[in-house]
């Protein structure tokens, strides 16, 4: 039940008891599955108020996250190849929201593979993103191909894709 807000006046000359409520995490359960009922990657972008919460990129298409109970919205994605699922969900305190969504291939891409020729990771000195997670998000995007071109660095990706579980999705390549 909402709870009206109040001002306070926290001025020195006039001493209050205020009760401060907190309301306990919650977790967003999900599976994401693409038309033929089979665990899809997918990217998950968190809504609240018009503003990006959080992203989620997952390899497997199924996961928890903890978030402060309230409602949000999501959209979810794999790529230009497949269809966005946007949906709202409520989280509850202390309890679990399940998101089940499906993404739907539209785009035939038989004979040709998805491919980034120039991507960087930590240690590069321009990137901050780590190797697993650069990994996942390429993943969530549909790329099947990928380059690493770091600088000052010859890079192999090879063992973050093995670390997400991720070998039967992408090849890397050292550039």
């Amino acid at each position: 039940e909402p709870v009206a807000l109040v001002p306070v006046d926290l001025s020195e000359d006039t001493p209050q008891v205020i009760d401060i409520a907190l309301q306990g995490q919650g977790e967003l359960q999900y599976e994401i599955v693409d038309q033929d009922g089979k665990p899809s990657p997918a990217k998950l972008t968190i809504f609240q108020s018009g503003q990006i919460i959080e992203h989620i990129y997952s390899v497997s298409g199924s996961g928890t996250q903890a978030l402060p109970p309230g409602t949000y919205q999501i959209g979810i994605s794999r790529g230009f190849e497949y269809g966005v699922v946007e949906t709202e969900i409520d989280i509850p305190a202390y309890d679990r929201a399940q998101l089940n969504a499906t993404l739907v291939h539209w785009v035939d891409t038989t004979g040709y593979l998805s491919y980034d020729a120039h991507v960087h990771s930590a240690p590069s000195p321009d990137s901050e993103v780590s190797r697993e997670d650069r990994i996942r998000t390429a993943v969530a995007a549909g790329l099947e191909i990928m380059v690493a071109t770091d600088h000052e660095i010859m890079t192999d990706l090879a063992p973050a894709v093995v670390n997400v579980g991720a070998q039967h999705l992408l090849t890397t390549l050292i550039g």
